[in-house]
């Protein structure tokens, strides 16, 4: 496409009347029925010629042509979209594939080994690793796990000490191993290592590329929609001067306001390696143009606060929304409204438009949401009317590692639109086996929550746009509706990338209290967490006395897609005033 200018005056165009798809044009039309048909109909029913199939693992990979465009549909025939559990990475495409990658690279660091050498990071730093109290075995037991990703033989070596029984010489070491042993009871997430098993079957090829297609489809046993991919959605739907004023929108909205960054002590150490590859994104270097020069990513919208994962609070601004870190006169007023009813608009738009044909009765069911928390005033909407997305996530210049949004919907979609002047970015899901090529200007609609979902290396400059809308607050949208709401929390287990969430330092959550949500510590014993292999994450051990009794505590939910929820001030010290009475 190009490269895309920024204006020296930093101020965004208003396009909103461009924004609008008209479904009377006769090509809207013809997308519009061939999507359906790619939907409902088997590929027999409407390829254009022959369709070809290729069969394993109970994955059926169909491509064929519709009217000139290039179809990829893939069918799993062991996967229930709605199942309990993990249902996708039950399958037996992940089964086989993560056994290969077992093989030739290993399994995750055994929890020993992670204890043994958050150990030695605690006692190296005196205990000292910043943070809040509830945070601190997370932070930890992080920093033991980047020690591990930095030195490939510190696994082998740690190994050999445990064996000889070195611990039993030190006992200023073996009385932090015993905190450490309490503190991080259960093996958790290691994202270094998923990173790792991503990298790994992309290189060698072991995930079945999609490539040079017009639309992907992935159902599964029961046709139930997992994933569409439609590419050109902006030349299809409305020009593509629209995608061009779309992207020079979000440049400069950027420059106008810096991009907040992920903090390192959640994400890791990948982001600050994704920054020294690609130099030229990192704002701290005074030789480049900071317009330009830039990583981070935005939460514009309403969602529920942290501690508050079933929605019993009031839906809030986002902090990067008017009133928190926008103020609500001036300027950068102005230029947020401009980027909600254009830009933002356009992006919601064309998602409105596949929801509408693939899932319509669902779609309802999110502007009925939207319609009530509106009544808030809470500014969020990007349409006049019929909006269907309370949570707007703007990616500038991200790597996007392997995570579930489970702060999102249940069993609902999230919106992405990839766009700029960049390649690579392929959309990895691996627990499908699947690496799907997304090329700038293209849709994907698919169950972020649910599916864990990561992207390949890419050059150039890189903007997503992610619609969605969180559970937490569609459940708040239905209890003030007076419907009857459970009031199980439905958070699902743990990921330290999960949700990209934008929050301070200060409020970062650990992912870590999502088990606690899924296991009452009245139900769980000292042994089970002893000898769990669950793949979630650890969660700070409570006293005897909390686990014998049932567990009354409102859980926080570290967050979709890109977003979740924040804690704000004002419950902060609420909180405070409570422990205190």
């Amino acid at each position: 496409m190009g490269t895309f200018l920024i204006s020296d005056s930093l101020s965004n165009l208003y396009f909103e009347e461009d924004t609008v798809i008209d479904n009377d044009e006769l090509h809207i039309m013809e997308l519009a029925t061939d999507i359906r048909n790619i939907r409902f109909k088997t590929p027999a029913e409407i390829a254009d010629g022959a369709v070809e199939s290729i069969q394993e693992d109970n994955r059926t990979v169909e491509t064929f042509k519709v009217h000139e465009r290039t179809v990829c549909r893939v069918k799993f025939s062991d996967v229930n979209a709605f199942g309990n559990g993990s249902p996708y990475s039950s399958s037996q495409v992940s089964k086989s594939l993560e056994q290969k990658i077992n093989e030739d690279l290993g399994a995750q660091p055994d929890i020993q080994v992670e204890r043994w050498v958050t150990a030695h990071v605690l006692l190296s730093t005196a205990g000292q690793i910043g943070g809040r109290t509830d945070d601190y075995w997370k932070r930890a037991r992080s920093l033991a796990q980047q020690q591990i990703y930095l030195n490939p033989n510190l696994e082998n070596e740690v190994k050999q000490q445990i064996d000889a029984g070195n611990h039993k010489k030190d006992p200023v070491f073996s009385k932090m191993l015993a905190l450490v042993k309490k503190g991080c009871p259960m093996k958790g997430h290691n994202l270094y290592h998923q990173a790792k098993r991503n990298d790994y079957a992309t290189t060698n090829g072991l995930l079945h590329k999609i490539e040079n297609v017009d639309i992907v489809l992935v159902l599964d046993q029961s046709d139930n929609l997992i994933l569409i991919q439609c590419s050109d959605v902006f030349k299809n739907l409305l020009t593509k001067a629209v995608h061009k004023l779309v992207v020079q929108s979000f440049e400069t909205y950027s420059s106008l306001v810096p991009a907040p960054f992920p903090d390192m002590t959640r994400h890791g150490l990948h982001w600050i390696s994704f920054l020294a590859e690609r130099p030229d994104l990192d704002f701290r270097n005074p030789d480049n143009d900071p317009r330009v020069a830039k990583s981070g990513l935005f939460h514009i919208g309403a969602r529920c606060e942290v501690g508050d994962p079933s929605g019993r609070k009031l839906p809030g601004p986002t902090k990067d929304n008017a009133g928190r870190r926008v103020p609500l006169r001036g300027d950068v007023f102005h230029q947020l409204v401009k980027l909600r009813y254009s830009a933002f608009g356009a992006c919601t738009e064309i998602s409105k438009f596949f929801f509408q044909i693939l899932e319509p009765s669902l779609l309802q069911e999110y502007i009925r949401v939207a319609d009530e928390v509106a009544k808030l005033d809470v500014p969020f909407a990007t349409r006049r009317s019929g909006e269907p997305f309370l949570m707007r996530a703007l990616l500038v210049n991200q790597m996007t590692y392997e995570h579930q949004d489970t702060g999102d919907w249940h069993h609902g979609f999230a919106f992405l639109l990839p766009m700029g002047d960049f390649s690579g970015g392929d959309l990895v899901l691996r627990e499908l086996g699947l690496q799907v090529e997304a090329p700038p200007g293209c849709l994907q609609m698919f169950r972020g929550r649910e599916l864990r979902h990561s992207i390949t290396k890419w050059t150039g400059r890189r903007f997503v746009c992610v619609n969605v809308t969180h559970e937490a607050v569609r459940r708040w949208a239905l209890r003030s509706l007076g419907e009857e709401v459970s009031g199980t929390p439905t958070s699902l287990a743990p990921s330290i990338m999960a949700d990209c969430i934008d929050e301070e330092p200060e409020d970062v959550v650990p992912e870590d209290q999502r088990e606690e949500e899924m296991y009452s510590w009245s139900y769980v014993s000292e042994e089970e967490l002893e000898g769990s292999s669950h793949g979630g994450s650890e969660a700070s051990l409570p006293s005897k006395a909390d686990r014998k009794r049932t567990s009354t505590s409102k859980h926080r939910a570290a967050s979709s897609s890109d977003a979740s929820a924040e804690a704000s001030d004002k419950d902060a010290s609420s909180t405070k005033r409570q422990k205190k009475a």
